[in-house]
Order: C-alpha cells, then structure tokens, then sequence
C-alpha cells in the first residue's frame, strides 16, 4: 500500500513555566514570608501534520517537552505507460524524542515522490526531493522507456544533528517494448535503509532500474 510523504509531529507534553513575574519586596522580608516562583504548568498537547513544499520546514517547541515523530519517507515512481511496474513504498519511522532541555527548533524534511521514466529520455525518471535516485535509461533509441526514480526521505533535524530518517522507496524497473515486465521497486526500510532500485532486464535494449529511495547517506 502506497502512502503520501508526511511528518506529523505530535507534542505530548511540556511543563511551561508560569508568566508571572516575582519580586522580592521588603515587607515581605520584614514579616518572614518565605518567597517562590510560580509551579510551571503542563501544556495541552499539540499536534502538527507537514507535508512535501520542496523546501526544509521549521517547528519551535519549548523546553520540558516530549516529542513524538512519524515520519513517511516519499514512494519511488510507479511507470504505467504500455507496460506497469510499481514504485516501492517508503519507509515509516515513530519514534519519541527525549524531553527538550531548552526551547528546540526542529528542521523537518519531507521527501518528494520519484519522477516517471515514460519518455525514453536516455536520463531516467528525476529522483524525489532529499535524496531520490535517478532512474537508469533505456539503452537503445525508441525502444521503451527509462527506470522511474526513487522517492526522497523525510527527516527530522536539531542543532546540525540528524534525529529521524524515513527512507524513501525505490523506483519502477524501465522495460523494453515488446520485452518482459518491468521489475517493481523495493520499500523503504523501517531503519532509514533506502529502497532497492527496480529490476532492469539482461538485454541490449534494456530499459533502466529504477533509482533508490533516500536514506541517511
């Protein structure tokens, strides 16, 4: 089952430190009043969902707050031109990020889906945004058509530190006319590995594996 690149983040908790001021003042001192600040209180949790805009996001959370990421990696092209071969589905990660110590800024990337390989281009379908590979190309003139490329990753970052990956899926294997079916990309896996490239057929006329999903590298 396919599913659309996303990040949703969802903030389960965070005590907040109240915003009324103290001061000290001398009667208070004078009549032995002991004198405090007032108990933080927990925040409502939030949730926020982003989606592919082909360009890094940003989310502030405040210190003491508990984080939890899912993350979709974006699925390799699917070619449906004459002959049909899928894309792979990228991978999901969920994961909870330990209490933030200080307000955090997260850097959220959501990857973009492979590029079709329809059009024997000789270049192969375009990789999705953050990290898709480029689609192998049919090898022989008007013979088929190009691998499709592979789907980019979603990812989370935080003070130049890689915290999430979701990989993305490989692309759909190009094919020959008249040749065998075209090989289906592979998923992308659940630990940031990138999805394998469509499977590409031993002939001269070849067309292209698709290109791998994103990943951590």
């Amino acid at each position: 089952m396919r599913r659309r690149a996303w990040l949703h983040v969802a903030v389960l908790a965070a005590l907040v430190a109240a915003a009324t001021p103290f001061t000290a003042g001398a009667a208070a001192s004078a009549a032995g009043r002991s004198s405090t600040s007032a108990s933080p209180t927990l925040m409502a949790p939030v949730t926020r969902t982003f989606t592919f805009n082909g360009t890094p996001q940003s989310y502030t959370v405040p210190a003491g707050a508990v984080v939890t990421i899912t993350a979709d990696g974006a699925g390799g092209a699917t070619i449906n031109c004459t002959y049909t071969g899928k894309g792979g589905t990228g991978g999901r990660v969920v994961t909870t990020l330990p209490a933030t110590s200080a307000p955090t800024t997260y850097t959220l990337t959501v990857g973009g889906s492979g590029g079709k390989g329809c059009t024997p281009s000789h270049s192969g379908g375009a990789g999705g945004y953050n990290g898709g590979g480029r689609g192998g190309p049919v090898l022989v003139d008007g013979t088929g058509f190009d691998g499709g490329g592979g789907g980019g990753a979603s990812s989370v970052a935080a003070n130049g530190q890689l915290l999430v990956v979701a990989a993305g899926g490989g692309g759909s294997g190009g094919v020959v006319l008249g040749g065998p079916p075209t090989g289906n990309g592979g998923d992308g896996g659940p630990d940031g590995t990138a999805g394998t490239a469509g499977g590409a057929r031993p002939n001269a006329g070849v067309g292209g594996g698709g290109g791998g999903g994103g990943s951590t590298s």
